[in-house]
């Protein structure tokens, strides 16, 4: 696979000479580095990279986007780079992933009072894992029962219920008219 390298640095060089601007602020070189980064596969960040604030701003775009980051352009090259189908299908894994986590963590924060890095999880670390094991298994006994529409599962909207009318929340089968 072939790959071609931009550097920020040399799209904008002397920009605000040309356009006889006296200063432009550094977010807008930013914002515009980040477009560009938005249509890219990857992002190799260079020795020093944390003295940058755009490196760090670029850094953080990508993680927050599912594009992977790397250190390195050893580690770049030696990346196993996989079709577009299956990158698609691995960079919406991790945007439901990352969107779930989100809504966690928020939760967890009103649900416990705040400052949840500052509070002591072992004693919750098996609770949590027990939790794990039930929902799994859960999940996939309702899948081979046919309780739980599999369809539904993978679809990331909400739909009318053709038997009651009634807006369920993502893959939630009606359980009666009341719903």
């Amino acid at each position: 696979m072939g790959h071609f390298a931009f550097c920020p640095h040399l799209n904008t060089a002397h920009f605000e000479r040309e356009l006889k601007l006296k200063e432009l602020a550094h977010a807008r070189y930013i914002e515009g580095d980040l477009r560009f980064l938005s249509f890219f596969d990857a992002l190799v960040l260079v020795e020093n990279w944390e003295t940058s604030w755009g490196a760090k701003q670029e850094k953080l775009y990508a993680e927050r986007h599912g594009i992977p980051v790397f250190y390195s352009v050893a580690e770049f090259k030696n990346y196993e780079w996989m079709t577009p189908e299956p990158e698609r299908h691995l960079f919406e894994i991790k945007r439901r992933y990352c969107r779930e986590v989100d809504k966690k963590y928020r939760a967890g924060q009103k649900e416990h009072g705040g400052n949840l890095w500052l509070k002591d999880q072992t004693k919750r670390i098996a609770e949590e894992a027990i939790d794990q094991f039930v929902y799994i298994f859960t999940l996939l006994w309702q899948i081979k029962s046919g309780i739980f529409p599999v369809k539904n599962a993978l679809e990331d909207k909400d739909e009318t219920c053709e038997r009651c009318g009634t807006i369920h929340s993502n893959g939630n089968m009606c359980r009666g008219s009341e719903d």
